[in-house]
């Protein structure tokens, strides 16, 4: 694909006209303007920001300015079978979602963004997975290139493994080999995140291994078996209460009541004593002594003493015969009792068995609530451990799928670069003989292997002081081999712009021979290399090439200006 014309629906718009091969676009800067000036007041870098804007690309920031909701308009020669087809492609910055086409091939009118950077995938780099990378942006980016930082980016913030794979694609590697390694670094940076996470204890509950989540999990599953086997026997007794209330009344009052037998027991013992003993030995006692008396004194008491004496023992077993009675009495009202207590002990014993059969064949519903209540807060911590032990078991697999897709990956990188060791030798050679032209004596090698970590690396190298002037030979080389190399696999369109900020830390010589390059390959190969430069610049380099580099013939007709303020690309300047 080439480009023939840029313009614009305003008329102050300085339309430019290109041809095959190299093509300059030069503005003219004075001499007391800083570069800085000169660049906001030609529009060099615009040009570029125009052209990625109507080959699909994002509204640049600078093209949001005042004055510039513009229609903006290219003609583009596009391979259409055996010929090359004009194709005028229109685009607004007021309504940048929408392309306007006519001349494509199965593509013509209003179309969506999304619409028109497929039909460009698929016709100028060859694409066929929407999904993966590089994407068409990546790729129009690689070709149009706004960033000169890295040889290898086309933004700061492009990741190393999708710098990667653009590069490999329009060197001739399959696309779905680089894409593996996309997804490896994908896998990777989330296992760091996780790893970062539990470091720094936002996912604490990961922090202990797969095998001891499985040895608390186990446990714990253990115990809730047991407690819901244990719960499954219980009866729930409403009246729990009541009956362990009347199992101690009745406890107690067995206890007074075993009491009250004890002293009734030490008191009939007491009395059957008295009533066997006391009152016999007493009388005979009293009898004996008398006569005991009357015998040792020696005289023979008169019948009045006889008949007063007995008259007192008859009294006196009176007395005794009553006592006698009473004790009696009083043992049968003892033993009595006890036969009482006996019977009611008897009673309250067989009620209070009955009452702890109950008690130990049931269970208070209150009891019964806490031990589900603790058998559910059991049943959760499972439940959290098994989850712990799912994300515990995911994550080493993570890594076990690390390990092997890293494996697999490495092998699979390593065929395919055996696999096209023959256009990659191509690239290296092409590569090395390019910067030879450039720099006599430095060593220069462009590297594409695969490393132990199942990523590709694609290094250009030029051996120097690693200046910013080394930096963007590279970037140059990379460039054109890369667009070469594209071509000739079918993955490129064939055209390439730079900007002069690429060349701004470049030697002249060294400037010199990198447009003779793109000169003689843009004609070699049958693409168009556009180069945007200061006058001043290419002064220069034309008096200090020492290759003969003669401008003219690759001047576009429009030149830029920043002496008047109509002078630039846009015909008027803006804050």
């Amino acid at each position: 694909m080439f480009l023939r014309r840029l313009e614009s629906s305003d008329e102050r718009f300085k339309q430019l006209e290109f041809h095959d091969g190299l093509n300059l676009l030069v503005a003219e800067r004075r001499e007391e303007a800083s570069q800085l000036e000169s660049r906001n007041g030609t529009g060099k870098s615009l040009f570029v920001h125009l052209v990625r804007f109507l080959l699909g690309g994002d509204l640049s920031l600078s093209l949001k300015g005042a004055g510039l909701d513009r229609t903006f308009a290219a003609e583009l020669c596009v391979p259409s079978g055996m010929r090359q087809a004009p194709v005028r492609v229109e685009r607004s910055a007021a309504s940048p979602n929408a392309v306007d086409v006519s001349g494509w091939e199965g593509l013509a009118g209003t179309v969506k963004i999304r619409e028109w950077n497929q039909m460009l995938g698929r016709t100028l780099f060859g694409l066929r997975d929407e999904g993966g990378h590089p994407t068409v942006g990546e790729l129009r980016s690689q070709l149009v290139r706004e960033h000169y930082g890295d040889p290898l980016k086309i933004n700061p913030r492009e990741l190393d493994w999708v710098s990667a794979a653009r590069v490999g694609y329009l060197l001739g590697l399959d696309q779905q080999v680089l894409n593996s390694t996309g997804e490896l670094a994908t896998l990777e940076r989330q296992l760091k995140a996780v790893r970062k996470a539990i470091k720094d204890g936002v996912l604490r509950h990961l922090s202990d291994s797969e095998a001891d989540l499985a040895a608390q999990l186990n446990v714990a599953r253990a115990r809730h078996v047991r407690q819901e086997a244990a719960l499954a026997q219980f009866q729930v007794d409403e009246q729990y209460r009541d009956h362990q209330v009347r199992a101690d009344e009745l406890s107690a009052r067995i206890e007074a009541i075993n009491d009250e037998a004890l002293a009734l027991e030490r008191r009939e013992r007491e009395l059957a004593a008295a009533i066997s003993q006391e009152v016999s030995a007493r009388v005979e006692a009293t009898g004996a002594k008398v006569a005991r008396a009357y015998e040792e004194l020696g005289l023979s008491l008169p019948e009045q003493v006889v008949r007063r004496y007995d008259e007192v023992a008859s009294f006196h077993e009176a007395v005794v015969r009553n006592r006698r009675t009473f004790l009696e009495s009083a043992h049968a009202g003892v033993v009595s009792r006890l036969e009482g207590i006996a019977v009611e002990r008897a009673r309250l014993d067989h009620e209070r068995s009955q009452v702890m059969t109950l008690l130990r064949q049931s269970v208070a519903l209150e009891t019964f609530t806490a031990a589900q209540q603790s058998l559910g807060v059991l049943a959760g911590q499972i439940s959290a451990l098994e989850e712990r032990h799912a994300d515990a078991e995911r994550l080493a697999a993570s890594k076990t799928e690390l390990q092997t897709k890293t494996m697999a990956t490495v092998a699979l990188l390593r065929a395919e670069r055996h696999e096209r060791a023959d256009r990659l030798g191509e690239a290296t050679v092409l590569f090395n003989q390019l910067a030879s032209e450039i720099y006599v004596g430095k060593d220069a090698y462009l590297t594409v292997e695969e490393t132990d970590t199942g990523r590709l690396r694609i290094q250009p190298s030029l051996s120097g002081d690693g200046s910013d002037g080394v930096l963007s030979v590279e970037t140059f080389l990379l460039d054109v081999v890369c667009l070469v190399c594209g071509i000739r696999n079918g993955r490129a369109p064939g055209f390439l712009v730079h900007d002069s900020q690429l060349f701004d830390g470049v030697d002249d010589r060294q400037v010199a021979s990198c447009l003779n390059i793109g000169a003689r390959l843009a004609d070699e190969h049958g693409f168009q290399y556009i180069v945007t430069m200061n006058s001043d610049k290419l002064d220069s380099v034309v008096v200090q090439s020492e290759h003969g580099f003669a401008p003219d013939q690759y001047l576009l007709a429009q030149r830029l200006t920043d002496a008047t303020e109509d002078g630039g690309l846009f015909g008027f300047r803006w804050e």
